[in-house]
């Protein structure tokens, strides 16, 4: 009696070790095959991994990039950035924030004319000229009037070669003249106000970090070589 309820024991262990070995020689490994989303500019970015079973997750986060703007674009009441990252985003204008000392508290940008651009009168007395600058400011402004006249013209030669990142030019002014920023390699951006009509011969050649440039509607005359 007690060999056949030994016998019966020892099949019960070896057929539970036998429905083990055919559940664990049988398990099902997962073989996942990878998707990988780039992150957008408001949008994380993730990696799905997908069995043949039909089992997946998702893992692998990476943070969105954010947008991609250009350098600020400043006229003489407002300032601008352009998206560089593709996006429909409208342009949003907005106007200076003075930070108590005559400069710009968003884009850094003079609020007051600059000094050391030097100025005359034109030769007809009816309006002054900017005609050279000996300051040490890279951002500048022009002003729009010199003992008591409006300036006009931005004299041949005036800022050549000078060590200027962005101008604001105000809207009196309406010619820019042979040369009158040739040679500056640091600017990176020029607004044009709807006042300007001539722009003269390689006013603007050589400035290679220029990035955006916005031209009035009124300009009728660019010279040769002007960009």
């Amino acid at each position: 009696m007690k060999r056949k309820i030994w016998l019966s024991v020892c099949a019960a262990i070896v057929a539970a070790l036998c429905a083990f070995g055919i559940v664990a020689c049988g398990e099902h490994k997962h073989n996942y095959a990878k998707e990988v989303t780039a992150p957008t500019c408001t949008e994380q970015g993730f990696t799905t991994y997908t069995c043949d079973c039909g089992e997946s997750y998702v893992g692998d986060y990476q943070t969105e990039l954010g947008h991609q703007y250009s350098e600020w674009n400043i006229s003489e009441t407002y300032h601008w950035r352009d998206t560089l990252c593709g996006c429909e985003i409208p342009t949003e204008y907005m106007d200076h924030t003075d930070n108590g000392n005559g400069i710009c508290s968003i884009c850094d940008a003079p609020l007051n004319p600059t000094e050391g651009i030097l100025y005359d009168v034109s030769a007809d007395g009816t309006c002054a000229e900017v005609i050279a600058y000996t300051g040490t400011a890279n951002k500048i402004k022009i002003a729009n009037t010199y003992e008591g006249l409006p300036v006009k013209n931005i004299y041949d030669n005036a800022f050549k070669n000078a060590s200027i990142t962005s101008i604001i030019i105000p809207d009196s002014v309406m010619s820019i003249g042979d040369d009158a920023f040739r040679g500056c390699s640091s600017l990176t951006n020029i607004v044009i106000p709807d006042s300007v009509t001539s722009i003269g011969s390689s006013a603007f050649d050589g400035c290679r970090g220029l990035t955006s440039v916005e031209i009035g509607d009124r300009v009728t005359r660019i010279g040769g070589s002007a960009f």
